[in-house]
């Protein structure tokens, strides 16, 4: 039904392989210009820092307008922080944690062990 043979060129280099092979072919993406278009790099902790006074100070006047945002790396701006991780299992007692059929089968495997 199918051709399941690889194709290959002259000097027996496969151009494509069979149908359903478990050899895949090489992968590799071209890498793009278009992939870096909207990317803004900005150098020193400095220029970082001088950026984000100036960015905060437009915000919070009213008389200030930013009129073309979307060219601006707003996440440099608003760091979030991540939050930490609540520990469940140190917050709960783990005295009523329990349930009734844990017990039951306590009870049945003391009944169980003695002759």
């Amino acid at each position: 039904m199918y051709n399941c043979r690889p194709k290959r060129d002259r000097k027996g280099k496969i151009l494509k392989h069979e149908y359903l092979s478990k050899q895949l072919p090489s992968t590799r993406i071209q890498p793009d210009p278009r992939w870096f278009i909207n990317n803004r790099v900005i150098n020193t902790r400095e220029k970082l820092e001088s950026f984000r006074e100036e960015i905060q100070d437009r915000l919070s006047s009213n008389y200030n307008i930013i009129m073309n945002g979307s060219n601006l790396p707003m996440s440099l701006v608003n760091e979030h922080k991540k939050k930490g991780k609540a520990h469940q299992l140190g917050s709960k007692p783990s005295a009523g944690t329990e349930k009734k059929h844990a017990k039951h089968f306590k009870s049945l495997a003391k009944k169980a062990d003695t002759p």
